[in-house]
């Protein structure tokens, strides 16, 4: 199977993130370099990354943005040590920095993240593990996405009330 996620973080740390999906077969998009390849196309990262690296990188980022969206305290050290890497390769250009390769990409996005927001909209999904951020205007955006868990718990619902009502649907 392809390493094609769907992109719902609105961040591509985020992203990284949800590619651990329990309803993927294997749990994980990415379990080999070449799910990782396929993966960084996906969220347009040129450039190449060892899966090791990768997983490196999400679980430091899990650490530090999953507490967040839950109001609690996150644990940056990994991190943190990996931004200070990052950034020890990045050119300094104009505008911002010049990442070495798409996996500073994505650990500088979640450090700026964690640094300057919008924490207060980082969100876990109603119906799945995966994070987002909730750019709605009033903040009520409640699953990742509304064509896949958004549809999954309406359908639910309409399911349970019709059991518990007895009503069936017209097919």
């Amino acid at each position: 199977m392809e390493a094609r996620p769907r992109l719902v973080g609105g961040n591509v740390a985020l992203d990284l993130l949800n590619a651990v999906d329990p309803d993927f077969p294997g749990g994980d998009y990415l379990r080999s370099e070449a799910d990782v390849a396929i993966w960084l196309a996906h969220v347009g990262l040129a450039g190449e990354a060892r899966l090791a690296d990768v997983r490196r990188a999400r679980t430091a980022i899990d650490a530090a943005l999953r507490p967040l969206a839950v109001g609690g305290e996150p644990d940056t050290t990994a991190l943190a040590d990996l931004y200070a890497r990052a950034v020890g390769r990045a050119t300094l250009r104009p505008g911002g920095f010049a990442w070495a390769g798409p996996l500073d990409t994505i650990v500088a996005s979640a450090a700026d993240l964690v640094a300057a927001g919008p924490v207060d909209r980082l969100k876990i999904c109603g119906n799945c593990p995966w994070l987002f951020l909730d750019l709605s205007r009033n903040s009520s955006r409640r699953w990742c996405s509304m064509q896949g868990c958004g549809t999954e718990v309406k359908i639910r619902r309409l399911t349970e009330r019709r059991r518990v009502t007895g009503r069936r649907s017209a097919s």
